[in-house]
């Protein structure tokens, strides 16, 4: 069969030599008797649609919820940024626990004062991520306790103490542990 040859009686040949594929295409669309919403045309019948918004969950565990339910802008941005690198910087701790939330954050900045624990994220599914920048303050020798949660590599968890250091700390969750590295005493490189 060549190209000027329908395929079948019903089908028209609609693409012709001299005109550009755009012209060809629409030349094909202009006799579609269809409209957007179907035979009825653009203006045609509302139809018996999904008027639910999908959750974030769903979303990214690829289900509908209890009914059936459609993604909007919101939607794709909320459920995007949960994979995207956010990073919740500039936070201060004094002598307190902090909780990093992995839902809203893959990075974390932050500076301790006197000592602190960190304590096991929230919402931290097994597979997930997440890297903790932990400075000291100008005076220094601020502790950092963690959550049993945290295991080591090499066991080796011990902070910098000097005044304005920064450690870096990688977490990943691995079924009944977050597996947990160490960079201490980040810099500059000096030449």
């Amino acid at each position: 069969m060549s190209h000027i040859e329908p395929d079948g009686d019903t089908c028209k040949n609609y693409f012709k030599y001299g005109k550009s594929f755009p012209e060809n295409v629409k030349d094909a669309l202009t006799d579609i008797p269809y409209g957007a919403t179907g035979p009825v045309g653009a203006t045609g019948p509302a139809g018996s649609g999904v008027y639910q918004i999908a959750q974030v969950p769903d979303i990214l565990n690829g289900v509908n919820g209890d009914s059936a339910a459609y993604i909007d802008g919101s939607g794709w941005f909320h459920a995007s940024n949960q994979y995207s690198p956010l990073v919740n910087s500039n936070s201060s701790i004094s002598n307190t626990t902090y909780t990093p939330d992995a839902a809203d954050y893959n990075f974390f900045d932050i500076t301790i004062n006197g000592a602190c624990v960190l304590a096991a994220p929230n919402n931290m599914k097994n597979g997930r991520t997440i890297t903790i920048v932990v400075r000291q303050p100008s005076d220094g020798g601020a502790t950092l306790n963690y959550d049993t949660s945290y295991h080591f590599d090499g066991g080796y968890g011990e902070l910098t103490q000097e005044a304005d250091s920064k450690d870096v700390i990688v977490a990943t969750k691995i079924n009944d542990f977050i597996f947990t590295t160490i960079a201490s005493d980040v810099r500059q490189i000096t030449i």
